[in-house]
C-alpha cells in the first residue's frame, strides 16, 4: 500500500477507534462482511474512494472533515494546487511562503490530537 493510502487507513482505524465503532460493527452499517472490512483496514484490499465515502456516511463524519484531518491547509501547496485554487477562486493568489514539508504523524500521534478534538467538541457541546 502506498504511503498517502496507507495515511487515510490510519485515520480511518483511528477514528474508528476513538468514536468506538468496531470493525464488525463498521461491516455491519456497511453491509459488507466482516472479513472483507478487516482486509480493507489492513491493505489487503484496496480501499476506494467510494469505500472511503461510505466509511465516512455511516461513522457521520463529513468526507470533507475526514479529508481536512487527513490533509490539513497549509499555506504553501504545490504549483499545480495554487493555479487551480485560481482558477476555481477566480482571484489572483497571494505568493505564498516557502514552507517546509508536511509533518507526518504517527497513528499514536494522530489518535492522541482526535482524542483532544472529540474532548473538546463533547465539552462545547454540553455533553459532559
Amino acid at each position: 500500500m502506498d504511503s498517502e493510502t496507507e495515511r487515510l487507513v490510519n485515520l480511518v482505524k483511528v477514528c474508528l477507534r476513538i468514536l468506538g465503532v468496531s470493525n464488525r460493527e463498521l461491516a455491519r452499517r456497511l453491509g459488507m462482511s466482516p472479513s472483507y472490512v478487516s482486509k480493507l483496514l489492513s491493505g489487503s484490499s484496496e480501499l476506494r474512494l467510494d469505500h472511503l465515502i461510505r466509511i465516512c456516511k455511516v461513522t457521520d463524519l463529513d468526507p470533507g472533515e475526514f479529508f481536512a484531518l487527513a490533509y490539513p491547509v497549509r499555506q504553501a501547496s504545490t504549483a499545480t494546487g495554487t493555479r487551480l485554487r485560481f482558477l476555481l477562486q477566480g482571484t489572483l493568489p497571494p505568493s505564498p511562503p516557502l514552507a517546509a514539508p508536511a509533518k507526518v504523524y504517527r497513528e499514536d500521534e494522530v489518535q492522541a490530537m482526535l482524542q483532544a478534538a472529540l474532548e473538546r467538541l463533547i465539552k462545547g457541546s454540553g455533553g459532559g
